[in-house]
């Protein structure tokens, strides 16, 4: 292994275990406040419930169900880069990486201080043997992930 790969390596696992602590930290949601929220959509077109879906679907291992409910809460929630990160996922689960680079800059123009989308960026482009790009975006989550603490 080069010195690069070795680094590539342990940026990978450090992203995976803050994604990892950020999916821990989160709250159910039986504990928010069910009063304080908005008026919900119908529940069976709503963005959240066909990303829910979509989820379900992606641990049954349909992969195809999973991208086709996410596309479709995507066309009704076009600011959500939860939906990106995971149309972003499955197109590399695909290794459709080009496609993944796709959703993970439309995620950059939602949010340019996520360092999540920089770390997915950087794996993609290393995927694309874009070996400088991956660095640099690897190079990009890390300062905005210690900036963020």
């Amino acid at each position: 292994m080069t010195m690069f790969q070795v680094i590539m390596l342990a940026v990978t696992g450090f992203l995976a275990f803050k994604v990892y602590e950020h999916i821990n930290g989160l709250e159910d949601s039986d504990t928010v406040n069910k009063e304080s929220l908005p008026p919900q959509k119908p529940a069976s077109f709503s963005p959240e419930v066909l990303e829910e879906k979509a989820d379900k679907a992606f641990e049954e291992g349909d992969i195809e169900a999973a991208k086709k409910l996410l596309e479709e809460a995507y066309a009704k929630e076009k600011n959500s880069i939860d939906i990106l990160n995971k149309l972003g996922f499955i197109a590399s689960q695909e290794e459709d990486y080009k496609t993944a680079i796709e959703y993970a800059n439309l995620a950059l123009e939602i949010d340019s201080e996520d360092s999540s989308v920089y770390g997915a960026l950087a794996s993609f482009y290393r995927h694309e043997k874009a070996f400088e790009k991956s660095q640099e975006h690897f190079e990009k989550a890390i300062v905005l992930d210690d900036s963020n603490e």
